[in-house]
């Protein structure tokens, strides 16, 4: 029997997986709009209406703790998946 994606096993919901997909949820959110930020200081400087561009390396460190963590949040997943199959094998 399918699955589906926030499932274990048929009607057996696998909260590890809501999280996972929650949080990449919003830290793409976070990065994206990080990224848009960067873009307008960017254009500014290029336009000379910016002078002070000490916030882009904030906003880049923003953009890369969002970006660490979706990936951490996926190796977590990975993790777990692994461990269901373990216990499916009986290994």
């Amino acid at each position: 029997m399918r699955t589906g994606f926030l499932e274990r096993s048929p009607n057996n919901k696998s909260m590890m997986r809501l999280l996972a997909f929650i949080v990449t949820l919003v830290c793409s959110v976070i990065a994206l709009w990080g990224m848009f930020l960067a873009t307008l200081i960017v254009i500014g400087v290029t336009h000379g209406k910016v002078t002070d561009i000490a916030i882009l390396g904030t906003i880049s460190l923003i953009i890369s703790g969002a970006l660490a963590i979706i990936a951490g949040t996926e190796g977590l997943k990975v993790l777990q998946q692994r461990g269901e199959a373990k216990e499916t094998n009986g290994g």
